[in-house]
């Protein structure tokens, strides 16, 4: 087997100093510092915002089964004030309530949870539309939706929550692109 010689590189010919490449890395290191956050803001408000919608539901489900009464979570663009009405926005906050005098409306003295509108440019879209979700005393409903959750920021993050009929509610991602 013949072997091939070594060549040797004369200075200042080819390659890079120590110093070059450090300096490389040194800006590489504070582009992708200032471009990851920016990329992941909109992905993380809809994850973030899905989950404590998600979180609404279940929790609206399991009062509705231990307190074995209609409990009712509705859309209210003034969720925080001292008494809350529906409305049709959900991505403005929404309130849950017991539903004790059977009249579909909020009380003061009904309230169980309440949610400021959603941070960032985040929307929710129900399909079908979808005004009020009210759970029985077995925790059912008959207001099943998806509701579609979308960043302005960031169309290809968009997540789904799924309520089904038998009250539970799933995330997950969207197959498809946000409108």
């Amino acid at each position: 087997m013949k072997r091939k010689p070594i060549r040797s590189i004369s200075p200042g010919t080819a390659g890079f100093t120590l110093v070059e490449m450090l300096v490389t890395i040194a800006i590489l290191a504070i582009v992708m510092a200032i471009a990851i956050p920016n990329i992941n803001t909109g992905r993380s408000l809809v994850v973030n915002q899905s989950r404590e919608f998600n979180s609404s539901l279940n929790f609206a489900r399991n009062e509705a089964v231990n307190q074995s009464r209609v409990v009712i979570m509705c859309p209210s663009d003034d969720a925080t004030a001292e008494s809350p009405s529906c409305d049709e926005t959900w991505h403005s906050g929404w309130v849950v309530f017991v539903d004790q005098d059977n009249d579909g409306e909020v009380d003061n003295d009904e309230i169980l949870r309440r949610h400021v509108a959603l941070e960032g440019a985040v929307t929710i879209a129900p399909a079908p539309a979808v005004t009020s979700i009210s759970f029985d005393n077995r925790g059912f409903t008959d207001d099943a939706s998806d509701f579609l959750f979308c960043s302005d920021a960031d169309k290809a993050s968009g997540r789904t929550v799924m309520l089904a009929r038998s009250g539970r509610a799933m995330r997950s991602k969207v197959v498809s692109t946000c409108p």
